[in-house]
């Protein structure tokens, strides 16, 4: 009887030990994705002025945006997240001003995402970076926030 209740202190002593050091270390890398990337699940985002710099700053248009193989979307991004027009929008009317979403899955299904340029490295002929338009909602249904998120490729 002696010898069980050992083991099972034993067994009680190791899983709390293991329970401990991953709390810490997940508080750890909470901590580090906030303070080096802004947010706690380690992902990139560009604001809306790195955009512009990066790509140019022409007016949104909805037309030539859904038109992603004719057009460049990526000089329209930074003035469609700036100028806030979407904030607000019923969530399920997004892709009937935005086009069918074409993006990288983020987090769940649900998200829309939509690709906003997409660079090939000239040597592999892979993707050296890519940007999604992350749309997210708010428990209404509504638009309520959107990013600019570095999809593919981190460094």
């Amino acid at each position: 009887m002696k010898v069980r209740r050992y083991i099972l202190g034993i067994v009680i002593v190791c899983l709390l030990g293991t329970g401990v050091f991953l709390y810490r270390t997940g508080i750890y890398v909470l901590v580090y994705n906030y303070v080096r990337y802004g947010n706690i699940f380690g992902d990139e985002f560009i604001s809306p002025t790195e955009a512009a710099v990066k790509w140019g700053n022409d007016k949104f248009d909805a037309n030539r945006f859904r038109k992603p193989h004719e057009f460049d979307r990526a000089p329209m991004i930074a003035d469609l997240i700036k100028s806030k027009q979407l904030i607000g929008t019923k969530y399920k009317d997004i892709e009937g001003i935005l086009g069918a979403r074409d993006g990288d899955y983020y987090y769940y299904d649900e998200i829309l995402t939509y690709q906003v340029v997409q660079i090939i490295d000239s040597v592999t002929k892979l993707p050296r970076e890519s940007y999604d338009l992350v749309i997210l909602q708010d428990n209404q249904g509504y638009v309520e926030q959107l990013l600019l998120w570095k999809s593919c490729c981190k460094h």
